[in-house]
Formats: C-alpha cells, sequence, structure tokens
C-alpha cells in the first residue's frame, strides 16, 4: 500500500523525459533515482499503541533487517542500493490499529507526528514499526522539492516525510511456527524508491472503482508482496531505480527482430520495450526459478502494459497539464489483462505467442540464464486482444465490426475491457452509434455541467 505523492518534482518546469536517455520514466533525476542509487539510511522506530500490543526487540529488528532485507536489494540492484538499517527508538501513540486490515484501511499518522518529533534527523527515511500482530504496511516516496519554484530541495527525514509503517508480524516472530513478512518491508521500501503496483487490470475491489493491484505474483510490487520472503521487482522498476543501464535496454521499432533476454544478475539484455506513443508502451523481462525468484509460480518472459498518459492516473488539477503520470501513480498492468489473484498468464514459455496491438511476440528458445523471443510489426491488428475465449466474443467482435464500440484504450483500442463496469457516457456513446446518428449530432450546447 502506498500514499499519494507529496510534491511535484524538482524538474517539473523542464521535459518531464529529459533525464531519461530512452524517455521511459518521467522525472527520473529528481524521482526515481534519488534514493535509489548508494547508501539509503532507514532509521527504525518502535510505535506502541493501545490495545492488544507484541513485545518487540529493536536492536533484534534492526540486525534482522541488516541481514535479511539489505542483501535482497543488493541482489536485486546489482550491488548498486544498500539500506542500511539504525536504531531510532520507541515511541507511543493513541492510533487505533482496525480490527480487519483491508486495503487502503489504516494509517497511523500519531505514529509518524511521534517519530518526527522524536528523530533527530539525517536519515533518507523511518522504518516505523507498530507494536501490535499484523504484518500489513503503507509507504510514501517523500517529498523532493517541497515549495515551488522546486528549490531547496531536502531529501533528508523528516523535512521529505519518507516513511514506511509496518506491522510487528512483519519483522519479528510473534507465534511459533511462523516467520516475518520480510517481503512486506521490501514491498513499503519499493514504495520508499517510488514504485507503482502492478496488477492483473481487470480485478475491480468490491463496491469500488479501486483496482485489486496485489493479484500478481510473480511482482515484489504487487501479489508477490504476499510471500514471506520478497521475490524481486519487475525489470521496469528495476530500470527506473537506475540498476538496468541503458545499453541493456533494446527498443523494438518496426518490423522484425530477435532478442535475447538475460535473467536477473546475468549480462545482456535485461528489458525489451515496444513503444506505442511517449508514455505508453509494453515491457517484457525474464524470470528464471533461482536465488529470490525460486519460490516464483513459473518461468518465462514476463509481459506488462506500462501507461503514463495523464488519462491513466489522477494528477492534482494544479500541475502543468503536460505532466504524465509518474512513480506511483502511473499504472502497470499484465498482458493479457486476467482475473483472479495469482494467474500467470502474462508469462510465456518456450512456443508460446502474444499480439500486443500491431506487436506478435513468440518465445523460440530458452538456456539457463536468458529466453530468445521474436517481435514482428504487423500495422493491421484484428480484434481485440482480451477477448479471446470470452464466451460473448461473437457479439463483442459484431459490435465492433458495425463501429458500435470503438474499444476501451484509446488511441490504441485494441481491447473491449469485457468485466470493466459501462459508464453512462460510455452507454450514451454505444446507442448513438448503433442507430447510426453520430454523423448527424447536434452542436453541443453544454446542458449537462459535468459532460
Amino acid at each position: 500500500m502506498t500514499l499519494p505523492l507529496l510534491a511535484a518534482p524538482a524538474a517539473a518546469q523542464g521535459d518531464p523525459y529529459g533525464a531519461d536517455q530512452h524517455r521511459l520514466v518521467p522525472f527520473a533525476d529528481t524521482v526515481q533515482r534519488v534514493y535509489s542509487l548508494g547508501t539509503d539510511q532507514w532509521e527504525v522506530w518502535i510505535c506502541r499503541v493501545p490495545g492488544p500490543t507484541v513485545t518487540i526487540d529493536l536492536n533484534a529488528v534492526v540486525e534482522d533487517l541488516n541481514t535479511i532485507i539489505t542483501p535482497y536489494f543488493q541482489w536485486l540492484s546489482r550491488n548498486r542500493y544498500t539500506p542500511i538499517f539504525t536504531a531510532g527508538g520507541l515511541v507511543d501513540s493513541n492510533d487505533i490499529v482496525p480490527p480487519v486490515l483491508t486495503n487502503e484501511s489504516f494509517q497511523m499518522p500519531g505514529c509518524e507526528s511521534a517519530v518526527a518529533t522524536a528523530t533527530g534527523g539525517g536519515s533518507e527515511g523511518a522504518l516505523i514499526v507498530v507494536a501490535a500482530d499484523f504484518d500489513e504496511g503503507y509507504a510514501t516516496g517523500g517529498a523532493f522539492c517541497p515549495e515551488e519554484p522546486f528549490t531547496g530541495c531536502v531529501n533528508t527525514y523528516p523535512q521529505n516525510a519518507r516513511r514506511a509503517v509496518v506491522g510487528a508480524a512483519a519483522v519479528s516472530t510473534l507465534a511459533p511456527g511462523t516467520e516475518p513478512s520480510w517481503s512486506s518491508v521490501a514491498h513499503e521500501l519499493g514504495h520508499g524508491l517510488n514504485w507503482a503496483h502492478s496488477y492483473g487490470g481487470l480485478n475491480e475491489i468490491a463496491g469500488t472503482t479501486e483496482i485489486d493491484t496485489y493479484d500478481n505474483p510473480m511482482d515484489l510490487m504487487s501479489g508477490g508482496a504476499r510471500t514471506r520472503t520478497p521475490v524481486a521487482a519487475i525489470a521496469y522498476d528495476r530500470y527506473a531505480a537506475g540498476w538496468i543501464d541503458p545499453s541493456q535496454v533494446d527498443l523494438h521499432t518496426t518490423g522484425s527482430a530477435t532478442y535475447r533476454l538475460a535473467a536477473i544478475g546475468t549480462s545482456g539484455t535485461q528489458m525489451l520495450v515496444l513503444p506505442l506513443e511517449e508514455g505508453h508502451f509494453y515491457t517484457l523481462g525474464t524470470r528464471r526459478l533461482t536465488s529470490y525468484d525460486s519460490r516464483l509460480p513459473r518461468a518465462g518472459v514476463e509481459v506488462y502494459e506500462v501507461d503514463q498518459r495523464r488519462t491513466a492516473c489522477q494528477l492534482p488539477a494544479v500541475w502543468p497539464s503536460t505532466w504524465p503520470c509518474f512513480a506511483t501513480l502511473l499504472r502497470i498492468a499484465q498482458n493479457p489483462a486476467v482475473e483472479g489473484v495469482g494467474r500467470t498468464v502474462h508469462v510465456l514459455g518456450i512456443d508460446e505467442e502474444i499480439d500486443l496491438g500491431s506487436f506478435s511476440v513468440r518465445v523460440d528458445a530458452a538456456d539457463s540464464t536468458s529466453f530468445t523471443v521474436v517481435v514482428t510489426d504487423d500495422p493491421t491488428p484484428a480484434g481485440f486482444i482480451d477477448d479471446d475465449g470470452n464466451p460473448h466474443e461473437p457479439d463483442i467482435e459484431a459490435i465492433a465490426a458495425l463501429g458500435i464500440t470503438v474499444g476501451c484504450n484509446p488511441p490504441l483500442n485494441d481491447r473491449f475491457c469485457p468485466s470493466r463496469t459501462v459508464t453512462r457516457a460510455e452507454m450514451a456513446a454505444f446507442l448513438i452509434r448503433a442507430i447510426d446518428q453520430e454523423s448527424t449530432l447536434a452542436p453541443y450546447i453544454g446542458l449537462f455541467p459535468d459532460v
């Protein structure tokens, strides 16, 4: 779970993509790579709250974090990032832990305030452990430049408000036969690096317009956080953090080409990008069942759609209209989009293939450290890519052929989004096209203020 961005990036008045050679990471120098290169000092605090509490040994927790979490990030970053944990102290708060913790369901403002007051400052972030029996958490990447005109940037805590909050069960054994949920800690520290969730793309949370961002078992920043031992983060996050060199990224332009995608920690291409438009592209990366990824449900080539277009997220209205979605606000979806937790159809094995709009991708071969993929570019894709096997596929394709529906993800429009709720606005468009009146509409007169 992550909190919204707290402030605007320092490079706001320039080109959002200017700091990234491949133009894939918005505000790379002032957002994504502020804390992700070199050492990253985290001060650890225990916050005692009312109700059933647990006893935690702060020094033991700090030692475990340096023994378990630090090597994980050194492996993932190829020794480019080293989080270092030091003991802060104990604070008390009147925060109440909800009896049932669900996505976005809790915050600990009292603990946050108490730690911000008690700290001597100087670290890059605060890891706050709530002395209660749960392992969920939340985090923020912190403020980069607190005030306009984007000067006086502070990257130390508490001025940067960069903190991660987890329950005691994330860092301590509270009952016989259990182990700490170290993946929860790694997940929240990932948000501290401004990584976004990835998700299946179709799972809506009941009663809301939210999407379940914990359904992808292949990613630390999604369902992989539900395991006890952390799995790797996806290639895009590692590139955004500066842990994959630009020379290890291939961009497919046109025609047909063959690429060798190398596993984490080995030499060669780590990420293949299929561009659609600026701020909207597919990424391919390789996962092998080795090291921290040995518990993954599947090995292969994983496919994601990264959408940074402004329509993909809700940016504050006061921010410039030229800004894309960035950091924890951008959308990273498995492709093909799926319903259900734990699905891995976006991970391709040998001889498996997928159509991604005008691109066709096939996994041709593999060895102990890599997968070989063949990419071809066909400018005339047929039909929607997310209705294959749907019982209503003939009806969907029929109304598409009649022009009643044009797809749900403009400008590409290669998806129908069959499980998504239809809005009243979309239904109005369907009806007008169905009666063939789109070309004869009267001029817009502003009858309704919300359209």
